[in-house]
């Protein structure tokens, strides 16, 4: 069906005005806004550095970084402040404090119980008491207060102060979500990717067995305003944890909806051109993320920010028409030959009448084959072991991307600066992976990216105290992650038979997706800095180890039923580099194994051969 579908695209125009205008009026906006949408989040659950707030300093003459010197402990090993600890005070007391204006302030206990604190010019203020030792201090003239500090420490009692020098407002900083409340930022991201997981298995089934993509587009942007505006002023945690569930029901149905509705409308040979056009606006997306939240460094206006493209796709949406290939596939013939005719005479082409399309419709819906689930794969065991590597590779590659993609405080002094250099790395991905699966092969430029990346990770651990260094290894790795994204995609796209083509994609990416919830947890583990390098190692390599077994499907036709994805690869030797110089040694379809094999049905491979004859 979809080989004869394309000659009545051909026909019409499969690349002609009317492509180019989807292009770009409804591709490159819905790329672009729904990287903003999904990438804005990011920014939203970034903890900064922050430490008790001890109250009183207005009465001590003392800056902000003074105060801390004095009233917050510092860890011994690595000198930094501590976040959830102060030292106890007491306003009472008996000796005099009265720094000089300009002054800083460092302190030393003397021997006793209490000690004198005076300023010398150019130090820091420090406090290091000893065992029992402690300090009083007394304002000078004009002040109303004294205080008492103690080597003891306490918990934070009167909140939190922050760095507010890149962020105004995070989730963290207006909910006081710090310490033992810390991991609530990290939860809201992991539910919300939960969400996200959860409504790509539900939304596309229900769009494609009953309502259709344009509903399901509809549905998906609704839901992101719907779930995401009450967000600003919820502050209870549970109530805020499942509204980010919520509104992450939509993400990918709102980010593939467009790009699948296009490209049903384009020619096979255009494709791989439309999916790069497609990626590559996503990463200018990402870019665009870190310019607005730059500019706009308030978590609750970002996310408000966030709702102005869906809800103006809404108002224009109606201008969007369903995918042809969709309403053929529940025999609406006359529906799609509606579109398909409105095509044709945007891209000049006044031969093709309603009637002469109909009629084609119709031969092409009465040799569509009825539709059957995923679950016949695994009645194969080459194909069930197949897909399990597939789906184990994806939860593995996601994860890893999850990792990297949320690792944006590779330069903490400039969080945007950090994803906007990852983000612009991932620009030479498309043409990447196109160069190599056409000329390298499938199998080895995942094997191949997967190595890469191993090696890259490994560097990295060396590189976590020169941050430029760092920068320049995480976006190489996201390079090799969005190669290896890329190919994996349209490995799964060539593995898998027909009947479970769209739903084996669906599901690869639901794995990927649920994988995913684990990365902030992952990279905020606490284990150290180098820490989740070593985990990405280890799930780098179980994806290459996977990948091995997977056959070369290079120049292969798409395999039509079970048994021909259940015998892709023979004739291909495992052990042998199969690329663009040496395919014609090599069969280019599965037909010599499917032609000794006494389960095949010629029924099975009469449309495999239609194909072939056509081509």
């Amino acid at each position: 069906m979809a080989f004869e579908f394309d000659d009545v695209l051909e026909q019409i125009g499969s690349f002609g005005r009317y492509q180019k205008f989807a292009i770009f009026i409804l591709l490159f906006p819905s790329g672009f806004f729904s990287a903003f949408m999904m990438n804005q989040l990011l920014f939203q659950v970034v903890v900064p550095d922050h430490w008790c707030h001890v109250p009183g300093r207005e009465t001590t003459g003392m800056s902000t970084d003074e105060w801390r010197a004095l009233t917050i402990p510092r860890s011994n090993s690595s000198g930094r402040y501590s976040s959830c600890l102060r030292y106890k005070v007491t306003w009472s007391g008996n000796a005099s404090f009265s720094p000089s204006e300009g002054d800083s302030a460092s302190f030393s206990p003397s021997e006793g119980d209490n000690a004198s604190f005076s300023p010398s010019e150019g130090d820091n203020a420090g406090f290091s008491p000893s065992e029992e030792d402690s300090a009083s201090f007394s304002p000078s003239e004009g002040r109303n207060a004294s205080f008492f500090l103690s080597n003891k420490t306490e918990e934070c009692r009167s909140g939190w102060e922050f760095d507010s020098s890149q962020f105004k407002a995070t989730l963290a900083t207006t909910n006081q979500w710090f310490c033992e409340r810390e991991s609530y930022s990290q939860h809201a991201l992991a539910l919300n990717m939960a969400g996200n997981a959860f409504g790509t298995l539900i939304l596309p089934f229900i769009g494609d067995k009953y309502v259709g993509r344009r509903v399901i587009l509809y549905v998906a942007l609704a839901i992101h305003v719907v779930f995401t505006i009450p967000l600003v002023w919820i502050s209870n945690v549970g109530f805020h944890l499942l509204f980010r569930f919520l509104a992450g029901l939509g993400y990918l149905s709102y980010s593939l909806v467009p790009y699948v509705i296009v490209v049903e409308t384009v020619g096979s040979r255009r494709r791989a051109l439309t999916t790069g056009l497609y990626y590559g606006t996503w990463t200018a997306g990402m870019c665009f993320t870190a310019l607005v939240a730059f500019l706009v460094p308030h978590w609750q206006y970002l996310a408000l920010i966030s709702c102005v493209p869906p809800i103006i796709f809404l108002l224009f949406l109606r201008l969007v028409p369903e995918s042809p290939r969709w309403l053929l596939s529940k025999g609406r013939v006359t529906e799609c030959a509606r579109i398909l005719l409105q095509v044709a005479k945007t891209n000049g082409n006044q031969e093709v009448t309603k009637q002469d399309l109909k009629k084609k419709l119709c031969d092409i819906v009465d040799k569509q084959v009825e539709e059957v689930s995923i679950k016949n794969a695994l009645r194969y065991p080459i194909l069930r072991w197949r897909l399990v590597s597939l789906l184990t590779i994806a939860m593995c590659v996601y994860m890893s991307y999850g990792v990297i993609l949320m690792g944006i405080n590779v330069l903490p002094s400039n969080y945007f600066l950090s994803h906007f250099i990852l983000s612009v790395s991932q620009l030479p991905a498309t043409a990447t992976s196109w160069v190599f699966m056409q000329y390298l092969g499938r199998r080895f430029s995942s094997m191949a990216s997967a190595l890469l990346f191993i090696v890259l990770c490994v560097v990295a651990t060396f590189c976590t105290h020169d941050a430029w260094a760092l920068v320049v290894v995480i976006g190489a790795l996201r390079l090799c992650l969005a190669v290896q994204m890329q190919v994996m995609f349209v490995q799964v796209v060539e593995l898998l038979p027909t009947p479970v083509r769209s739903s084996g994609l669906g599901l690869y990416t639901v794995f990927g997706l649920c994988a995913m919830t684990a990365s902030p947890y992952i990279l905020h583990s606490g284990q150290g800095s180098s820490f989740h390098y070593w985990v990405l190692v280890g799930l780098m390599l179980l994806s290459l180890i996977l990948c091995i077994p997977l056959p070369e499907t290079l120049g292969h036709a798409l395999p039509q039923t079970f048994q021909e994805a259940e015998d892709l690869g023979f004739g291909r030797p495992m052990a042998t580099w199969i690329h663009h110089w040496n395919l014609h040694k090599y069969p280019a379809a599965s037909n010599a194994a499917c032609s000794t094999c006494n389960s095949c049905n010629p029924d099975e491979l009469e449309p495999l051969q239609d194909i072939e004859n056509s081509t």
